[in-house]
């Protein structure tokens, strides 16, 4: 299995008993009453569209985890880490980040197995204000000079307000604490969507560690000792099922099959020229029961589909419930999107949207997919349907590739 390269933060003196060929140190002894774990932000399991690595300068390895240009992001976008927490206990997140080029940049949300915790934003623009570190020492936030934004590389904790322009008077900035168990877990790091994006903040690194006294606050310097791997990519679900979204059991005009470019097999699930409606209905034969999550690999139908206000795409139709598949705008494309919901708790915060699941039962079960709202264009053709109990699944690892048809196919005329 491939597996990531991660760093092990060296929290005590770290004796080197030996060196490989490359003469980069093979083994470094920690501070055995903690447990400290950093890895690169591009080492990632797997990552949502509009998050790519790109070069950056003053980076660890040289890279860095970003986005495309400025865009308004309907949905939310993630990179997906699952860590091998090697002992439990309460662990404190940090990131290392550099600010993108506007006055608002991206605040990411973190979850950790699905739950919201916290989020990373990087520290700019803030009125003089008293605010000390978690160990009482004063803070000079990084601020633009003379009209022109300064942003060095620095590590910022996970805190539970969205931004640094939120801090309040005499704060004390600590990280959120964690408490983890020993074993896999399921890190999930990105911009929230349902809001503007000025410019993408940079994500370098990211660590945890045991050690509730360590403070990295805006200092710059990238962790430096290589050690054990923790981060490992995901696997394909054994439940995966794909299938191409034009062998549907059963089809109702205007939805038919359409000629496609990019798509697999060159045809894709549409609807014919200006007519809108019709119906695509899937008949499975499932295993078992239980919550399934659906990715879409989708794209507008043309040019002025893709400029024009988001409509809705398709819904998607399971046990008496409905879920939207819809598409953010980015450059012309195939692209994997999901259904999301608003959880109630979390109707007030900005990191509210989660993945929605659809209830589908053992044995004979029915999904159907219909064209949302109509609206002027987002017409969306659909090439491949992707369908697990497995909520943290990324399709192809980067979200844009073709899938293998896999599992159980739609019942002709079911």
């Amino acid at each position: 299995m491939i597996v990531t390269r991660v760093y092990i933060v060296v929290l005590a003196s770290c004796l080197a008993a030996w060196q490989d060929a490359a003469g980069r140190p093979a083994h470094c002894e920690a501070d055995p009453a903690h447990v400290t774990l950093a890895w690169e932000a591009e080492d990632f399991s797997a990552i949502y569209p509009y998050l790519r690595t790109v070069d950056c300068e003053g980076a660890s390895g040289g890279r860095c985890l970003s986005g495309p240009e400025p865009r308004s992001m309907r949905d939310p976008t993630r990179a997906v880490y699952r860590v091998d927490v090697p002992r439990s206990g309460t662990y404190y997140l940090w990131a290392r980040l550099q600010a993108g080029s506007g006055d608002w940049g991206t605040w990411e949300t973190v979850r950790v197995n699905g739950r919201k915790v916290g989020y990373l934003d990087y520290p700019r623009f803030l009125p003089p204000r008293p605010v000390t570190t978690a160990t009482g020492e004063p803070v000079q936030f990084f601020r633009g000079e003379n009209g022109r934004w300064v942003s060095p590389w620095c590590w910022t904790p996970c805190l539970t307000i969205r931004t640094f322009r939120e801090v309040p008077k005499d704060a004390r900035l600590a990280p959120v604490p964690l408490d983890l168990a020993k074993g896999m877990h399921v890190l999930e790091v990105g911009p929230p969507g349902g809001s503007q994006i000025e410019s993408w903040d940079q994500l370098d690194m990211l660590l945890l560690t045991t050690d509730a006294d360590r403070d990295l606050l805006l200092k710059t310097e990238a962790v430096p000792c290589t050690g054990e791997r923790v981060v490992f990519p995901q696997t394909e679900p054994s439940d995966l099922l794909v299938v191409k979204a034009e062998s549907a059991s059963s089809l109702e005009l205007p939805c038919e099959p359409r000629a496609a470019r990019g798509a697999s097999g060159g045809s894709a699930l549409g609807w014919r020229d200006e007519d809108w409606g019709g119906r695509a209905t899937y008949v499975f034969n499932l295993p078992s029961a239980g919550t399934y999550y659906l990715w879409a690999r989708m794209s507008p139908m043309s040019w002025v589909d893709l400029i024009s206000i988001p409509s809705g795409g398709w819904v998607a139709e399971a046990g008496g419930s409905e879920a939207t598949l819809s598409y953010s705008p980015s450059s012309w494309g195939w692209t994997w999107v999901r259904p999301w919901m608003i959880l109630e708790e979390e109707k007030a915060d900005r990191g509210k949207r989660v993945p929605r699941g659809l209830e589908l039962p053992a044995g004979r079960a029915r999904l159907a997919l219909r064209p949302g709202k109509p609206r002027a264009g987002m017409r969306m053709l659909v090439d491949q349907l992707a369908l697990t109990k497995d909520r943290y699944y990324v399709p192809a690892r980067t979200g844009w590739e073709v899938l293998e048809v896999r599992g159980p196919q739609p019942i002709p005329g079911g």
